[in-house]
């Protein structure tokens, strides 16, 4: 009998703690949105970013993201970017712009994002046959609007 209420108890305890730690939808965060860039001659881009092996640039009208493999090692550059809704702060979307066209080839994202919203984005150089990276630190590409 007693061992019964302690199987009772400890599902129940099982249960409850489910409850508190899973995420809920609201905090979970967004599918991210992985593209591959599509061969392109590079337009007038004014802000770009770069490391060792990888050169991203965004381009404000038209919200595109220019990404460049800058050395001949077989991994692939990467802009790797978030968009935070500023009233709230929550992460909105997610993604990246994958250029897997080769050494020295131009490729380009076409996004669409929200002009009071806030993104940020990093760098990178991704191997995706072994999954080895290295990325840039994060920086502010838009900074967004508060809204009342």
């Amino acid at each position: 009998m007693y061992r019964r209420i302690a199987y009772a108890a400890a599902a129940l305890l099982v249960g409850l703690v489910t409850l508190v730690v899973a995420p809920t939808p609201a905090s979970a965060a967004p599918t991210p949105e992985n593209d591959h860039a599509v061969a392109a001659t590079v337009d007038d881009v004014i802000y770009c970013w770069s490391i060792a092996g990888a050169k991203a640039c965004y381009e404000y009208d038209g919200d595109k993201w220019w990404v460049q493999d800058t050395a001949s090692d077989g991994m692939s550059a990467v802009a790797d970017w978030r968009n935070y809704l500023t009233a709230n702060g929550d992460l909105y979307r997610q993604g990246k712009c994958i250029n897997s066209l080769g050494y020295g080839d131009w490729g380009v994202c076409n996004k669409n994002y929200y002009e009071t919203s806030k993104l940020i984005m990093r760098v990178c150089v991704i191997d995706y046959s072994d999954g080895g990276s290295v990325c840039s630190g994060w920086v502010t590409v838009q900074a967004g609007i508060i809204e009342a």
